[in-house]
């Protein structure tokens, strides 16, 4: 089972982060976050939230990607637009190293610049990488100290009030959500079912559901063999 949970910034009630866990420990670690969810969490602290509890991870996954779409992914610290939690998945050394290959070259936290700094004291950068940094900086606003026009901040103030949901405007989220989410119709009793309910109401797996569905054939093993599914709506 799974949760959905929100973190909100004390200082205007703002959600900043939008996240699922198979517990509800998860919800309160702070270890493990990116960056920018490190930042705003050292500045202002964070309130949690829980939207949804002993849910289905696919349901949760739905939910998270749906939630972190209706108030923008850059009113957020999340990076990703959701629905990839690994829920305590072990991974072997060549994901690992894929990874670590990934995040090579990506901005570190002050923390991280420090201990770089010290392990680096005595280093001498060579005049051929200070060329290589100088041709990659050129045309970057950003590294030349570009400022914001005052209607790019006027619009990114806008932006992040549409952050500050209530719990209630969450919750009705939720329930637009299920309202409008996929059905299914089951061919050999002519029922219809919520995807996201289907585990709750007939103890079957969405996977399995989908899988039917998507390749328009009966379950063909199991406690469910001979059911057979077809998506109704998007």
């Amino acid at each position: 089972m799974a949760i959905v949970y929100a973190h909100r910034n004390p200082s205007n009630d703002s959600v900043f982060y939008i996240g699922i866990g198979n517990h509800l420990k998860r919800s309160q670690r702070n270890e493990g976050r990116n960056t920018h969810w490190t930042r705003v969490f050292n500045k202002y602290g964070k309130n949690v939230e829980i939207i949804e509890n002993n849910i289905s991870v696919e349901q949760a996954k739905e939910l998270e990607i749906f939630l972190i779409s209706e108030i923008g992914i850059s009113n957020l610290c999340n990076q990703t637009l959701g629905g990839e939690g690994a829920f305590g998945l072990k991974h072997s050394k060549e994901t690992i190293e894929r990874i670590a290959t990934k995040n090579r070259g990506k901005k570190r936290s002050e923390e991280g610049k420090r201990k770089m700094s010290e392990a680096n004291k005595g280093h001498i950068v060579t005049q051929e990488t200070r060329d290589k940094i100088s041709k990659g900086n050129k045309g970057n606003k950003k590294a030349l100290g570009h400022k914001h026009s005052k209607e790019s901040i006027a619009k990114m103030r806008i932006s992040k009030k549409d952050s500050r949901l209530s719990k209630e405007a969450l919750e009705q989220s939720v329930i637009i959500r299920r309202n409008k989410g996929i059905e299914v119709l089951e061919l050999t009793t002519n029922k219809i079912y919520k995807l996201w309910n289907i585990h709750s109401v007939l103890g079957i797996y969405i996977p399995t559901v989908r899988n039917s569905y998507e390749n328009n054939k009966p379950i063909s093993r199991g406690k469910f063999k001979g059911l057979h599914f077809n998506k109704i709506t998007k």
